[in-house]
């Protein structure tokens, strides 16, 4: 069976996924791209994927230990191998092997948006030239032209819709990493009421870049903040660094990134 999937190689969310099918009779075989072979199979495999350099690799594929090499998967940015592996063995069901760390599923992230919103640029000029040669030819009668038009649309910005949710995740992992370079964030205004003193955006500074907007003499203090963090997420943070007795509020600033860049 052949399966093609678009997801961050590696991850928690395709390892859910190949374990799913692993529970259904399908071991995975081979990755290729964004394609997955797999073979029918009367053990219940669990799944595990980790992050390796090539020199690792040929190490990997001796046999020892009680988990299988399944596959591997080569990628180009970042330049690293994803390893997967896994066991029949139920005792071993429950273990966990260290995927890597976060910064590469953000590189791996990152690329696979970029793919997804050249496919999405691809079939808009693709689909703006047929068009154009269908009218100036007249190869078509004049009422399909809104069902060409509905399909073209459709299939043109579902990769955007895609590259939308690898967005998302790119972003929980900008904020798990502290990696913000190259990302476009928006500008958060944070109240905080019954400040003794200043915040520290030091012990902060792990949820985005704090700028002191103004105070008064309540204790009040004004903060604009950019993050990619949620407003739970910043409040959370905030929370034990200002005490309970400090009330914080939040309002969202709804900006607008430049066209073409997220």
């Amino acid at each position: 069976m052949r399966r093609y999937k678009l997801a961050i190689k590696g991850s928690e969310e395709e390892l859910k996924w190949l374990n799913q099918l692993a529970q259904r009779g399908w071991l995975l075989t081979r990755v290729h791209g964004n394609w997955y072979q797999f073979s029918r199979t009367e053990q219940t495999y669990r799944l595990f994927s980790e992050y390796v350099t090539d020199d690792v690799v040929p190490d990997a594929h001796q046999p020892s230990g009680p988990f299988e090499i399944l596959a591997t998967c080569h990628l180009k940015n970042p330049d690293v191998r994803v390893l997967y592996t896994g066991t029949p063995q139920a005792q071993l069901g429950d273990a966990r092997i260290d995927a890597g760390d976060a910064t590469l599923q953000l590189k791996i992230a990152l690329a696979l948006r970029g793919h997804l919103l050249n496919i999405m640029n691809g079939l808009i000029i693709l689909g703006v030239l047929t068009i154009v040669g269908l009218l100036y030819f007249n190869l078509v009668p004049e009422d399909a032209y809104d069902w060409i038009v509905f399909g073209w649309l459709v299939i043109s910005f579902t990769p955007a819709v895609i590259a939308g949710k690898v967005h998302q995740r790119a972003n929980a992992l900008r904020v798990r990493t502290n990696d913000y370079e190259g990302a476009w964030m928006p500008t958060q205004h944070v109240f905080l009421k019954n400040m003794p003193s200043e915040l520290d955006t030091d012990k902060v500074k792990s949820i985005g870049e704090w700028a002191l907007v103004g105070h008064d003499k309540k204790g009040t203090y004004w903060y604009d903040v950019r993050s990619l963090a949620s407003l739970a997420e910043i409040k959370q943070t905030l929370r034990p660094v200002v005490g309970n007795s400090v009330e914080i509020s939040i309002v969202s600033y709804l900006g607008l990134a430049p066209i073409g860049y997220i």
